[in-house]
């Protein structure tokens, strides 16, 4: 059975799509809420975006405290590409790792796909990752 967002979980996800420069970029985000606690999780495009989110849902009436677990897209490509590097075997290969809303594309010059297969596995795994496409040149 699906229930209706409560009153305050309406109300920040109405300030989140109201906030300028969110609304304008795009944002993945679930909002919930105990007791007036309210936890954002989900992806945004940057750092600035992670904390003007959490602000937002700050100032919403009501609202106690805001747990901000959201992942910025700044954040999560540098985490897959420290995960990336921390592997024995690809440790050398490199990668362009580019992040929209937590979508992970990596493109590399080698064209192994044992090689891609286990880049993506890698990357599947980083906390945020909601998806990972990888290429080579054709």
């Amino acid at each position: 059975m699906n229930r209706s967002p409560s009153r305050l979980v309406q109300a920040v996800y109405d300030a989140l799509n109201e906030a300028e420069p969110l609304e304008s970029v795009g944002f993945r985000i679930t909002v919930e809420e105990q007791d007036g606690t309210v936890r954002l999780t989900g992806n945004v495009r940057t750092e600035v975006h992670r904390y003007l989110a959490g602000k937002t849902a700050a100032e919403v009436p009501d609202v106690k405290s805001v747990q901000n677990d959201l992942c910025s897209d700044t954040k999560l490509a540098a985490d897959v590409s420290r995960a990336l590097a921390a592997d024995p075997v690809l440790a050398t290969v490199p990668f362009l790792v580019e992040s929209t809303l937590g979508e992970i594309r990596l493109r590399t010059p080698v064209v192994d796909p044992c090689m891609l297969d286990r880049a993506v596995e890698i990357a599947r795994k980083v906390p945020g990752v909601v998806d990972v496409d990888a290429a080579a040149p054709s």
